[in-house]
């Protein structure tokens, strides 16, 4: 076999171009590595240091959430494309009666992106059922943030993954 200059290749010529290809490749991973921890701070949350301070706080209301004994369910209907999605909240106190007259705050949160945060208001349907209503731009997934206070200050945190699609 012959090169294109008219010479023979050989074992050396073989050689020379693996070791380049090879080069060229690992150059050209050596500046996308130094570009990739050059552009990264290293900071994956707002206010770390903060946050870290809080942490037994937040590990306090946990528990105080789990004391109170509360039950919550969510449903959720979307009729069909275009149509406002119905939440529904039932809670439900630790010995399995509704609890009633409770002050529901929540937003469905859209995990990829955050102009399409939706604020939900919700209304006492009674026997602990409580029910918001609100157009979605997108089906899929999106995140919901819910708040159930009582009037004495009781309240629990929940955080809700929900998938949303049509049922048609």
């Amino acid at each position: 076999m012959r090169a294109f200059t008219g010479r023979p290749i050989t074992g050396r010529h073989v050689l020379i171009w693996l070791l380049g290809f090879f080069g060229f490749v690992m150059a050209v991973n050596a500046i996308f590595v130094y570009l990739a921890l050059d552009s990264f701070s290293g900071l994956s949350t707002e206010q770390a240091y903060r946050k870290g301070l809080d942490y037994n706080q937040a590990l306090e209301a946990v528990r105080a959430q789990r004391a109170l004994g509360w039950q919550v369910e969510v449903e959720s209907a979307l009729p069909g494309f275009g149509q406002p999605l119905a939440l529904t909240v039932s809670v439900q106190g630790r010995d399995g009666a509704p609890l009633t007259g409770m002050t529901l705050r929540g937003q469905l949160r859209r995990p990829v992106e955050e102009q399409s945060d939706q604020a939900l208001v919700f209304a006492e349907l009674g026997e602990g059922r409580y029910r918001a209503q609100t157009p979605l731009p997108y089906l899929g997934n999106w995140d919901l943030r819910l708040t159930v206070a009582r009037a004495d200050g009781a309240q629990i945190e929940i955080e809700r993954r929900l998938w949303l699609k049509s049922s048609r």
